[in-house]
């Protein structure tokens, strides 16, 4: 029975769903408003994840080197931190998209996010990539 109050505890702050995005492809937007100052993934988990170099990454198919390369931050050094589920593994925030005006901010180097400001029920979740992602220091907005 706690397992079961654990999952009505969660569905009870789920806030957001996937839909195609005029930013960019697929995007997350909110289901319902969002208060500020919350994780709107919560309950989406803290894997374990390992680190990686691009040296020990270089035999995998080039298909999946590019899932990584879209997908994960790879740190100034050059490493990555990869969950251990792998790409299947991905939850929602990973689809969340760029913009110059974000109502999410990372406190940690994009693992978790947090509202930043209320977000409206349908409006898109985005994030500052710049603030987080070394290759992005130099990107030209793709925010719409």
């Amino acid at each position: 029975m706690v397992r079961k109050q654990q999952l009505i505890d969660r569905l009870q702050h789920t806030y957001c769903r996937l839909q195609p995005s005029s930013i960019h492809g697929v995007g997350v937007f909110a289901i319902r408003d969002i208060p500020a100052g919350i994780d709107p993934f919560y309950g989406s988990g803290d894997p374990d994840a390992e680190r990686f170099t691009k040296e020990e990454l270089q035999d995998l198919d080039p298909e999946v080197l590019r899932l990584i390369d879209d997908f994960l931050v790879f740190d100034k050094d050059g490493s990555v931190e990869i969950p251990e589920e792998g790409i299947n593994g991905l939850t929602m925030a990973f689809y969340v998209n760029h913009s110059d005006n974000p109502n999410l901010t990372s406190p940690d180097n994009g693992l978790s996010f947090r509202t930043n400001r209320e977000i409206k029920k349908g409006e898109e979740l985005t994030a500052e990539y710049r603030t987080y992602d070394p290759r992005s220091r130099s990107l030209i907005s793709v925010a719409a």
